[in-house]
């Protein structure tokens, strides 16, 4: 990516809209409230919309000014490199104080964001991969020197740890839900507004705003970016006590999943954790550590809506894999590169090392 440019706003809102499925009919509905809310501002907001056409991408900047809007050559928004291309963009035509970036559309299973239903002709990828996502944020990130002050995965069941932290490294504050959420979402006009009359604003703030005023949602989850980085060491010892004795532990049985794509489940982490230790003898004051340092460093907002379960969770959820074969397709993700809950994995299902 080029080098930046001095900044001439103080807030640029990027979207990725990847709808070419069910969620098609909302864009018009989303791009009528972007373009309400940056009304009477200085705020810009790009969209980089995939609709049900197959004529290609379309790329929308909204402005106080205008509603520019450029079609690209490519169908394809379940690819890195036009993810990667369209952030390229952002930075070298709208430098900025402060980013905040946004993933619209499905979330599937652990790895799969953005789903494109017709990515083109001979292309048989249709979704985007949270790992190979986070790299390509992390370049956007070094572009901006560092101002991406929220990312938001406004999708269903982003909200696990293995999936936070793909990104890790990436935006001050990440937001996202381990539960389902709804669309259009009503939050845009109201909280650009907000911003527009808050300009020193940091993104937690900017998250607080969309919890506010969003009504399509059960539970949204905000995690400190650099907290994130703690992670390998608060779950050593947790995993140790799992592990003691050179015990192969039983994963927890009977709690119900938050979320379900498919064949893959996630768990509250909490609530799995408990159960997990509970069912193999696992002394829960070593537990305690890691519960204090989930709720009083890493999540720093929550809020819940529309559902009363909702308030029995956490806020984070666990992917738990029910087969060595469920485990061995993520087996290099960096969380069981970089963190015990790999050694977890393999000592369960006697998966050898690398």
């Amino acid at each position: 990516m080029p080098a930046p440019t001095p900044p001439t706003r103080d807030w640029v809102l990027v979207y990725y809209m990847s709808y070419d499925n069910d969620l098609a009919p909302h864009a018009p509905t989303i791009l009528s409230a972007l373009e309400c809310g940056v009304k009477n501002s200085d705020l810009l907001v790009t969209v980089l919309q995939d609709d049900k056409a197959t004529t290609g991408l379309k790329r929308h900047t909204l402005s106080a000014e205008a509603h520019e809007t450029a079609l690209l050559t490519t169908d394809n928004s379940a690819s890195e490199s036009v993810l990667g291309d369209y952030l390229s963009w952002v930075a070298e035509h709208y430098p900025a104080r402060h980013y905040a970036l946004c993933f619209l559309d499905h979330g599937g299973n652990l790895d799969e964001m953005c789903l494109d239903e017709s990515p083109g002709q001979g292309e048989t990828k249709h979704w985007l991969s949270a790992q190979l996502s986070g790299s390509v944020i992390r370049q956007f990130c070094a572009a901006t020197e560092g101002k991406l002050e929220l990312l938001f995965l406004q999708q269903c069941g982003r909200g696990t740890v293995e999936n936070l932290y793909n990104f890790q490294g990436t935006a001050a504050t990440i937001m996202a839900s381990p539960l389902k959420v709804g669309a259009p979402n009503t939050y845009y006009a109201a909280t650009l507004r907000w911003l527009a009359a808050n300009k020193i604003a940091t993104g937690l703030e900017l998250a607080r705003q969309i919890m506010a005023n969003d009504t399509d949602f059960s539970l949204y989850v905000c995690v400190d970016g650099a907290i994130l980085d703690e992670l390998p060491n608060a779950l050593a010892p947790v995993v140790a006590e799992l592990l003691r004795d050179g015990k192969t532990p039983l994963p927890a049985t009977g709690i119900e999943p938050c979320f379900r794509h498919g064949n893959e489940c996630n768990y509250d982490l909490l609530a799995w954790l408990e159960a997990t230790f509970q069912q193999n003898g696992g002394d829960l004051q070593a537990l305690e550590p890691f519960k204090t340092w989930l709720q009083q460093r890493l999540i720093v907002a929550l809020a819940h809506r529309n559902s009363q379960a909702s308030t029995d969770l956490c806020g984070l959820a666990l992917f738990a894999p029910d087969s060595a074969w469920a485990f061995g397709q993520y087996r290099d993700y960096p969380i069981y590169r970089e963190t015990a809950l790999g050694e977890l994995w393999r000592k369960v299902y006697a998966t050898p090392s690398e």
